[in-house]
């Protein structure tokens, strides 16, 4: 563990994911792609399952939902089941905030904290 606590280390790159956990220390990693999932139980470290819309590339283009609080929850409740399946012990819910989302489905995350505490007991929006 960092001096301060858990160290995040927010990565895209399956290669870079290991690198976090390799000292010993416990480390939160942060991913998006569901098969990176094990990693975490692999190292014995921690997992932030993040949602997104779409790559970097075309997440903001024109982010749309149905239902963006019920979608992201799937998904979120999703990355879960897949984390403890593979034997992730420490779990935390992003739902990325800003990351393929408008402003007003920025805004209806933040009104439905409440509903997103419940999927998880870490939930760690913008971690």
């Amino acid at each position: 563990m960092g001096a301060y606590g858990p160290v995040s280390v927010d990565t895209q790159k399956e290669s870079v994911a290991p690198c976090g956990g390799r000292r010993g220390r416990e480390r939160a990693q942060r991913r998006v792609e569901a098969r990176w999932s094990t990693w975490p139980a692999k190292l014995g470290v921690g997992y932030v399952a993040m949602h997104r819309q779409g790559d970097s590339t075309v997440m903001q283009v024109k982010p749309t939902y149905d239902d963006v609080v019920g979608e992201i929850a799937q998904f979120l409740t999703s990355m879960a089941k897949r984390a403890k399946l593979a034997g992730v012990t420490t779990l935390w819910l992003d739902p990325g905030i800003g990351f393929g989302k408008t402003t007003e489905h920025n805004i209806a995350l933040l009104a439905h904290v409440s509903h997103f505490v419940a999927l998880a007991r870490d939930f760690a929006p913008g971690s």
